[in-house]
């Protein structure tokens, strides 16, 4: 979705059941999302959606935009199910702002041996409040890796759970390798973040729990 010479205004998905909806079920590659505007809004359950369950991986979403926002149960994801195909990946790519709350973002691969996808986050701002952020895996593959590129990045509590901090899980409960969680400045692997905060029971989560 865009603008016809440039980036769209705004694009709002606004409550559940509504979205952007690719799936595959055979050997075919899942479509892909892309969302290109000055402002992006996903709330109140709003959802982009990308999944597999055949031996043909999920496709890839990606949002670039001026300022993200997933408010109140909105959902991304990219998820592979019971299938041998691999999670997609998840980039959101903000030049001023990210911020989200109380939402979902999972790009897991639930049983099969697809691996997880990874999760970029790339912004001067990240704000995370509740919620999940997810790469697991629950088969043989390995999981995927979560990244978020900023100079200002906070973890805190749920403005509706003050017990409820965000997560981070780039685990396993199988034979796959568990992935990795990187927070960093947005000039490279080398950079540095000005500021990172991890409060109000947040967490980051790498482990590997097979039996």
């Amino acid at each position: 979705i865009e603008g016809t010479a440039s980036p769209a205004q705004s694009v709002l998905i606004d409550g559940a059941g509504s979205g952007i909806f690719t799936d595959t079920q055979g050997t075919g590659g899942g479509g892909s999302i892309l969302l290109y505007a000055n402002t992006v809004t996903l709330q109140d359950g709003g959802t982009l959606s990308a999944t597999t369950s055949g031996t043909g991986n999920g496709g890839e979403i990606q949002v670039n935009a001026g300022t993200i926002n997933l408010l109140g149960f909105a959902s991304i994801n990219t998820l592979s199910f019971l299938g041998d195909g691999s999670a997609g990946n998840i980039a959101l790519k903000a030049t001023q702002q990210l911020t989200a709350t109380d939402s979902f973002l999972n790009s897991d691969a639930v049983e099969g041996t697809g691996h997880g996808g990874t999760i970029l986050l790339s912004s001067p701002t990240i704000r995370l409040n509740g919620g999940v952020l997810s790469t697991s895996t629950a088969g043989t593959g390995n999981a995927g890796n979560i990244l978020l590129e900023g100079q200002q990045i906070s973890l805190g509590a749920s403005p509706s759970a003050a017990t409820q901090g965000a997560d981070l899980f780039a685990s396993t409960s199988s034979s796959g390798q568990g992935g990795t969680i990187t927070l960093r400045g947005m000039g490279g692997s080398s950079s540095y973040a000005e500021n990172v905060t991890i409060a109000g029971n947040s967490r980051l989560h790498t482990v590997t729990s097979a039996e």
